[in-house]
């Protein structure tokens, strides 16, 4: 019984103290036997509010921290719960939250969603073999290109470099005779002969196509030789800069200039140092080359989608490999979420049962009074609301199977492409889950309120999730590193993701955006004062019937008993026997009932008093 539940009527202790009191105190019992516990309506209020907030205060965030805490040891791989679906949280709150009036369906772990996601990325993988050059580079495109920056000229501008003053630096091809003459002379001449630059270096094109299953090494080879990709600099930049793209090269560079020009103005620097910072690149040569970069990656990431694109319509063989793997997932994800809610069916009420149990007593609420029958009745109920909710778990589990089916569709494609279109159609597929979700509570029949808080909720717990997973591919990569940095790695980040989603949802319910605490609240006031209300109908119902059984029986029995004295009295026969029954009926002690019994008392009593 809670907090606001009105004490049931006991008609039966009613019946038992009229039976055994006066019907001249039948009167004062009645009035005497409380319906309800006396509470003021102002008490109860305020008792559903100190209710209501400490629902929602911070006390509230201590059980699902403790229970995503528990998520981590109940989803220890060897175990293969998890797989299934079975984590702490999910069980504690279906079996703390059970009632045999709602029907059981299946629900989304958008963490497992985001993990099974994540490995069928992986399974979505091309190996195309380690990076060789030979197999990316196109010299003819080299060659072509830099004979098109030339022409008939012997000299042309570098696109990039630029000095001190502004001014763009000459080149000249490597067999040109000026710098066949500086050679000779023994000068260097890496400054002034020029060299065709790749903008993005072949090896970071390579490993950043080489992933997709629709871009072949002739595709990748095709896409990094374009002339967009292409800068005429000079030899010594290029050597400078090596296999580094521009990026990480700006950056090397920018952190070699401050260490050397701080040792400069401390008076440090010696003439090596000094001739290597008098070399470095200009910034605005390193602000053209990054724009270059940009530009060239733009043009890379299109060129690559569209063969993707084109692939994806032209060629049936990649369909069927991308059909065939989300059957293969469709198929697993089947078999361990079935299985998985099928346990949890299972579990849920025998858990309910066993938890009811030890709160109340084992034949509370069974309408039992013997041990087995109480036993025999929670077994029967349990066994009834698996087999009632059996077909529609198993319809939830192949409704998900096709969802996940279609996602992993949706999955395998979108890793077949690159860039900023990849990142925008990933967010989209890993929203997937969110998005059927909201489009339910769209459904519902909550207040629009509800639904707003509803999907904020979701959307918010679902953008942890993922910012969780990218804070463990950043922050918490270099733990992967130490002694048992893969299990130690995975148990931050399960708490990590799992407190700051219990942290979000608890701000979001403070901040109360759309007002639904005080929805909810009014909702729950009405819902306790609509029980309590009915619980007092019943009580004064079943009160009435008791009492007006109870006083037409002492009727009955007191005109039977008047009757019996009447026709006594009528014909002339002994009515003391009738009259002590009289008296016993109303409970009154006749202290003289024999003529022994008068002549002893006149023995006793110096006077006599009759009224």
């Amino acid at each position: 019984m809670n907090n606001f539940e009105q004490k049931k009527f006991d008609a039966e202790t009613l019946v038992e103290q009229l039976e055994s009191a006066s019907p001249l105190q039948a009167s004062k019992i009645l009035i005497n036997t409380e319906l309800h516990d006396q509470k003021g309506s102002l008490e109860v209020l305020e008792q559903i509010y100190e209710d209501f907030e400490s629902k929602e205060g911070a006390a509230s965030l201590t059980e699902p921290i403790l229970l995503n805490i528990c998520d981590e040891i109940v989803g220890i791989e060897k175990l293969g719960l998890k797989r299934k679906g079975i984590t702490a949280s999910r069980l504690y709150n279906d079996i703390n939250h059970f009632s045999y009036g709602e029907e059981s369906i299946t629900k989304v772990d958008h963490r497992l969603a985001k993990e099974k996601l994540d490995a069928n990325s992986l399974s979505n993988v091309d190996n195309k073999g380690e990076f060789k050059r030979e197999h990316v580079e196109d010299k003819a495109a080299l060659s072509q290109y830099k004979n098109e920056q030339y022409s008939d000229n012997r000299q042309i501008r570098s696109e990039l470099e630029v000095n001190e003053q502004g001014q763009k630096r000459n080149l000249y091809k490597q067999n040109d005779p000026k710098n066949q003459q500086q050679r000779n002379k023994g000068i260097k001449t890496t400054n002034t002969s020029s060299n065709t630059d790749h903008n993005i270096p072949l090896k970071q094109v390579f490993d950043e196509l080489s992933k997709s299953k629709a871009m072949s090494l002739d595709d990748i080879k095709e896409v990094a030789n374009k002339k967009t990709n292409f800068n005429e600099i000079s030899e010594q930049l290029n050597k400078s800069k090596g296999s580094k793209s521009w990026t990480q090269y700006e950056k090397q560079v920018s952190s070699e200039r401050k260490a050397l020009l701080e040792k400069k103005a401390k008076g440090v620097i010696t003439k090596k140092e000094e001739l290597k910072l008098k070399h470095l690149p200009t910034k605005e040569t390193l602000n053209n080359a990054l724009k270059a970069e940009k530009k060239a990656r733009k043009h890379l990431e299109g060129d690559a989608n569209s063969i993707v694109k084109d692939k994806l319509f032209s060629d049936s063989n990649l369909k069927k490999e991308v059909l065939d793997g989300a059957l293969v997932n469709g198929k697993d994800e089947l078999s361990n979420k079935g299985l998985g809610e099928l346990i949890l069916l299972i579990i849920k009420p025998i858990g309910f049962e066993f938890k009811d149990v030890f709160e109340n007593g084992l034949e509370y609420g069974t309408g039992k009074n013997t041990t087995f029958s109480a036993i025999r009745f929670r077994l029967t109920r349990a066994f009834n609301y698996v087999v009632k909710n059996i077909v529609t778990i198993g319809l939830g589990v192949i409704k998900d199977a096709i969802l996940n089916f279609c996602k992993n569709i949706m999955n395998a494609i979108v890793d077949m492409f690159v860039g900023m279109l990849k990142k925008g159609l990933k967010i989209i597929v890993e929203g997937f889950d969110a998005i059927i979700q909201s489009f339910k509570v769209l459904m519902s029949d909550s207040s629009p309120a509800q639904k707003a808080d509803a999907i904020t909720k979701l959307l918010a717990t679902t953008v942890v999730t993922y910012v969780g997973y990218a804070f463990e591919e950043t922050i918490l990569g270099f733990v992967k590193n130490i002694p048992m940095g893969d299990i130690l790695s995975d148990a931050v980040m399960v708490m990590l993701t799992g407190i700051a989603s219990t942290i979000v949802v608890w701000l979001i319910d403070k901040a109360d955006f759309f007002s639904t605490k005080i929805e909810r609240r009014t909702s729950r006031v009405k819902e306790v004062f609509e029980l309590r209300i009915q619980q007092i109908k019943e009580n004064t119902d079943a009160f009435e019937t008791t009492a007006i059984e109870q006083i037409a029986k002492d009727r009955i029995k007191q005109r039977k008993l008047s009757e019996a004295i009447n026709e006594a009295i009528e014909n002339g026969k002994d009515v003391n026997q009738n009259i002590f029954d009289m008296a016993d009926f109303i409970k009154i002690d006749l202290k003289i009932k024999s003529t022994d019994d008068f002549l002893e008392m006149l023995k006793t009593q110096n006077s006599l008093e009759i009224a």
